[in-house]
């Protein structure tokens, strides 16, 4: 398959496809993603080219679409990726949840962690709440009464993730050799997610595209570094959706270098030192009004 090429008539279809199910826009510049990332599929169809792959996969073959839209798919992450949002989770954004939550009477918060991958985001959500217990900055909150939903479009990488199984290189990255001792249990070279931790996540596979009604409706939703890879009009469809899964008042975080708000004026922006996160912005408020405020 060395010399499988891929014509500029059919990677135009293949993105195309890509893009409508799943929101990814590859640019007219990379056609060489698809080349590569899909040749593989290309053989294990048992098909002539990839204008064979385009035919198959559009006449409606769900598992060759799952397989190709997982050999798009980017799943780059780490644990605590981003440390300084993390910090502001810690130290802004979790105790006024937690104050907002005892003022309302409830002692339960919901967490949406969007784009997951291979887990380390909500693994890292989890691990952040259990330490904030053990230093008591969440009372009348026990993690166990917070629950993380997690969420991808990719399968290989949600079945990574469910295992919560790790290798020495995956462990490196941003995780602190204490909470690797305390929330993980050695089984060879690899590392696993101990089952109190685990067992405060629920996995599930879910495409971005679609309603976001059937999953509830949250305290605090993360959609983080996923955004990048969509068109603008796609964008700002997931961004509207979004509105309707976040309870009054909940904020929004997305990516370091994702600036929401060229694309809506449906959220307030909340600048602080270390990170930028989102609130849905009043029907009342006009626009522009106290955009940029540090809370």
């Amino acid at each position: 398959m060395s010399d499988l090429v891929l014509s500029k008539r059919d990677f135009d279809r293949l993105r195309g496809l890509i893009e409508g199910w799943c929101g990814i826009a590859v640019d007219r510049s990379k056609s060489y993603l698809i080349e590569t990332r899909l040749r593989h599929l290309v053989a294990e169809s048992g098909c002539s080219g990839y204008g064979q792959l385009y035919e198959l996969a559009a006449r409606g073959d769900e598992h060759l679409q799952g397989r190709i839209i997982d050999s798009i798919t980017i799943n780059e992450t780490s644990w605590f990726r981003d440390r300084g949002f993390y910090d502001a989770l810690r130290g802004l954004v979790i105790p006024e949840l937690v104050s907002r939550a005892r003022a309302e009477g409830s002692r339960s918060l919901r967490i949406w962690s969007a784009a997951c991958s291979t887990g380390q985001e909500p693994y890292s959500l989890a691990i952040l709440l259990q330490e904030m217990e053990r230093a008591g900055e969440i009372p009348l909150l026990t993690p166990r009464r917070v629950e993380i939903v997690a969420t991808d479009i990719c399968h290989s990488v949600l079945a990574l993730a469910q295992l919560g199984r790790y290798d020495p290189i995956s462990m490196r990255r941003g995780l602190d050799p204490d909470l690797r001792e305390r929330y993980f249990e050695k089984q060879g070279r690899v590392a696993v997610v101990r089952p109190e931790l685990r067992e405060r996540v629920s996995f599930r596979r879910f495409n971005l595209l679609d309603p976001m009604d059937a999953l509830g409706t949250f305290d605090l939703v993360l959609m983080r570094n996923v955004m990048l890879y969509f068109s603008t009009a796609v964008k700002q469809e997931v961004l509207h959706r979004v509105l309707n899964v976040l309870r009054p008042d909940a904020p929004f975080a997305a990516g370091a270098s994702e600036a929401l708000e060229v694309y809506t004026r449906d959220f307030e922006v909340v600048r602080q030192p270390s990170c930028t996160y989102y609130y849905a912005r009043p029907k009342s408020e006009p626009e522009g009004k106290e955009e940029g405020r540090v809370r």
